[in-house]
């Protein structure tokens, strides 16, 4: 699929149009088909324990509150293959998630043995609009969206749906890439010859933009963290994905060198609240 990059001129922020996702089970809607998203089990099995503590991280972050106090209802959006999820589920009493790839979310279903009532192969962009999500206004005290937000055609309408979806003093932990430097990273991909943007990545945050759309539907930041991108482990995966060493070593120079620091590479983390 062909996209263009656009930008918006008030805030900065980057998107592609078409604005959909260019993953073939959630446009095609085929309950069936499989999708690879790693290109090589190598790839896959470099990807996992390049999260695998970021997780541990994560799970720290969203469940700190909930352990001291209990009973809590979670919902997570995006639970993909489930690492997140083996940690947050047995936190709660009563965990709910979502997951738009129709083959993922079988077998994360199976193999997690999740609630099928609650654990939903549904977009997030339909929140608002699907059963049971728009008639639960107010009921959780936890939603988490991790590496999810970049992927999103309407991520304002997800934030607006979280907000609504929180109850009182309940929190939202949302992950996405910093695109401070989106051009100049943009420019440094092509010469490594990788995809402009990746495609699964269709909208692109800044702390300004992300700051301004939370303050104006309401949310309190109560914890911001960043989180390096550029590590030991991704680019092992990144190595591992395009079977190209010299990738690899374009990284390690990019990551050596301190231009990783400059270009703001990393994750930005926030804990957000509803008053």
């Amino acid at each position: 699929m062909d996209q263009a990059l656009f930008r918006c001129a008030d805030c900065g922020f980057y998107f592609v149009w078409p604005h959909e996702s260019v993953i073939p089970t959630v446009t095609d809607g085929e309950a069936d088909a499989e999708f690879s998203f790693w290109g090589s089990e190598a790839a896959h099995r470099a990807y996992q324990a390049w999260r695998d503590e970021e997780n541990r991280e994560i799970g720290a972050m969203a469940l700190s509150r909930a352990r001291r106090e209990g009973s809590h209802r979670l919902l997570e959006i995006g639970f993909g293959e489930g690492p997140l999820t083996e940690i947050l589920a047995p936190a709660v009493d009563e965990y709910w998630g979502i997951e738009p790839v129709p083959a993922t979310h079988r077998k994360t279903v199976e193999r997690l043995q999740l609630t099928p009532g609650r654990a939903l192969c549904v977009r997030a962009e339909q929140l608002h609009e699907v059963a049971p999500f728009a008639e639960l206004d107010g009921y959780f005290d936890l939603i988490v969206m991790v590496s999810v937000f970049e992927h999103l055609s309407r991520p304002r309408q997800v934030l607006q749906d979280a907000y609504r979806l929180l109850d009182r003093g309940g929190r939202l932990l949302i992950s996405t890439p910093d695109s401070t430097c989106f051009r100049q990273l943009r420019f440094l991909r092509r010469c490594a010859r990788l995809e402009p943007w990746t495609h699964f990545h269709i909208s692109f945050f800044t702390e300004n933009n992300l700051e301004r759309a939370f303050d104006a539907l309401g949310f309190t930041v109560l914890e911001r963290r960043r989180r390096p991108l550029v590590t030991p482990l991704s680019i092992a995966y990144f190595r591992a994905l395009t079977a190209s060493p010299a990738v690899g070593a374009l990284m390690s120079m990019f990551r050596g060198s301190g231009l990783a620091k400059v270009l703001r590479t990393h994750t930005l983390f926030y804990l957000l609240g509803k008053p």
